[in-house]
């Protein structure tokens, strides 16, 4: 998905990678929210509704007031109007329980109350952050309501040593561990030795004082040119060399995919969960019944995605309404946001979806959706050391303003039978074109303005008309995962431009991803707050209304957390 980023520096992730892998795998083993001047400068405002607005002029010879009453009208984005409802006619956003916020076109951009909101709660977070090992266990008995695992003093000790930021916050660790404290330890060891001959995946682990490395794999033969699948297991080992003795014999199951593969049926979790609560063991002889509704299999009953399924053979739907993400993990649920399953690769590669898992074998996977129970760990895949000065400009020194994107075609199998054309690979590039896809090439978008003015509906463009100015997306090398016939069809429907190398990536302005509207601009997967937020920190074409010191603040804050 398109995203502005800031290249990243290694001062704290560098160190957090390791202690979040380490803490993760030892958990698993021991389970086995100013508006002071959004008011329009008049002389006076009566208090009446509509407000009386008294002007004073005074001239050479005389002083008069005048009391005049605003005619009742539409009011329109224009300054105008602003400057006679003044404060009123600033209303609230609407923030929705799936994640989304909904915009209101009486109030101000949205945009700037999300950054001021998410500043606060982090600003909070950081302060309320554990200073002591004894404050980390009370904080850790707190939220999860247990005690934390073997080894904890090892990690806090790791903490002080590195200056971890943040070090109370095991939210995704305890979600992807928590099912399994509902099952009794040995029938977890047998899944996971039975699991361990799965095709198509690899096991690390250690002995008892020995070096971690990789004791058991089930992998195609390597062939020439192709991509050794056990790399992440180097990784990982590589990534944990400094905190090895701390570790315990263990063994950790790895897919070696980008994707998951462990579906989870909803109901199967749902009763590991009630156990896990009162610490009893589900029986894993004895699993609900098979469920076949694919994807949605993973939902609870009373979900969107369950009360209200999607035609799964047709388009995604169109956005009724202007939103943006306020909370990205609920945004990222296919049971709240079934358009989801329409638009991305991951789930339209398998149609309905498949029938989910009767049991829950304890694997980890790189890239976990919210209906998978993979384990999530922290990989150093891909992970670029800080760049030379001359490799990555100042901010205001970046000449190219608009926003960049180059990668493959990967995501999807592009064949006949595929739905790769509403993939969100394909689909970004067809939007960089021409707006929404199937649509008639004109884009409505928010005009930024300030925090006192209305944002109004928007303005109708033609986005022919202002991509060219605005955005640099493209494939980038050769068509791939295709079959033939689609090949040549992706080689003639798309351009296909080279790689960018490290100096050309440096002139344009990137920010990486920690918290959304901190570290990062979070983009919906439909991209129907792309041009909204594009344009409010870029500006038009012609770089008007831009908040160009706010997109810079964002890009160093996520440049200085990693």
């Amino acid at each position: 998905m398109p995203t502005i980023r800031s290249f990243p520096r290694t001062r704290i992730l560098r160190r957090f990678l390791p202690a979040t892998t380490f803490l993760c795998i030892v958990l698993l083993l021991r389970s086995l929210k100013d508006d002071a001047t959004n008011y329009a400068r008049v002389d006076v405002i009566m208090p009446h509704q509509p407000p009386v607005v008294v002007t004073e002029v005074k001239t050479q010879w005389m002083e008069v007031k005048r009391m005049s009453m605003p005619f009742m009208r539409e009011v329109g984005n224009d300054e105008h109007s602003n400057r006679i409802l003044g404060r009123f006619s600033l209303e609230k956003h609407q923030y929705r329980s799936d994640g989304l916020l909904e915009v209101n076109p009486n109030g101000a951009h949205p945009i700037f109350e999300l950054i001021r909101n998410a500043q606060a709660a982090w600003d909070a977070k950081l302060q309320r952050a554990s200073r002591t090992l004894a404050e980390a266990v009370a904080e850790y008995k707190r939220r999860y309501k247990r005690l934390p695992p073997q080894g904890f003093d090892d990690w806090w000790e790791y903490v002080q040593k590195h200056d971890v930021q943040l070090p109370d916050e095991y939210d995704q660790i305890y979600e992807d561990l928590e099912p399994f404290w509902g099952m009794d330890p040995q029938d977890l060891q047998r899944l996971q030795f039975d699991w361990e001959a799965h095709f198509d995946s690899y096991t690390i682990g250690k002995k008892k004082d020995g070096p971690i490395m990789i004791v058991n794999f089930s992998l195609p033969a390597i062939q020439p040119n192709t991509f050794d699948l056990r790399d992440g297991g180097y990784q990982i080992m590589e990534l944990l060399k400094d905190v090895e003795d701390k570790i315990p014999p263990f063994r950790a199951i790895f897919s070696p995919h980008d994707n998951p593969n462990l579906h989870i049926d909803w109901e199967l979790k749902d009763q590991a969960l009630k156990h896990a609560a009162v610490g009893t063991f589900l029986d894993i002889n004895d699993p609900p019944p098979v469920k076949l509704d694919g994807w949605i299999s993973s939902c609870s009953p009373t979900s969107p995605a369950v009360l209200g399924p999607l035609d799964l053979d047709a388009p995604a739907p169109i956005p009724k309404a202007k939103t943006f993400i306020h909370t990205h993990k609920l945004v990222m649920d296919p049971c709240l946001h079934p358009s989801l399953l329409l638009l991305h690769g991951q789930f339209l590669s398998h149609n309905k979806g498949p029938v989910p898992h009767r049991f829950m074998p304890p694997q980890f996977s790189y890239s976990p959706t919210m209906l998978h129970h993979d384990i999530t760990p922290a990989m150093p895949i891909n992970w670029l050391e800080d760049l030379a000065e001359d490799w990555n400009p100042k901010w205001e020194e970046r000449r190219d303003e608009r926003l960049q994107w180059r990668g493959m075609n990967t995501g999807i199998w592009h064949a006949q039978d595929t739905r790769w054309k509403e993939a969100q690979r394909a689909r970004a590039i067809m939007w960089a074109g021409i707006g929404r896809v199937g649509g008639d090439g004109n884009v409505t978008i928010l005009k930024a303005g300030t925090e006192d003015q209305r944002v109004g509906k928007g303005e109708t463009v033609k986005w022919a008309r202002w991509a060219p100015a605005m955005l640099d997306v493209a494939f980038a090398g050769v068509p791939g995962g295709c079959a033939p016939g689609t090949c040549e069809e992706l080689e003639r429907v798309f351009e296909w431009r080279k790689p960018l190398d490290m100096i050309a990536a440096g002139n344009y302005k990137f920010t990486d991803r920690i918290a959304p509207w901190i570290h990062y601009i979070p983009v919906q997967v439909d991209l129907s707050d792309l041009a909204d937020s594009l344009t409010f920190f870029r500006g038009d074409p012609n770089g008007e209304g831009a908040h160009d010191d706010l997109a810079k603040k964002i890009a160093m804050a996520g440049r200085e957390c990693v």
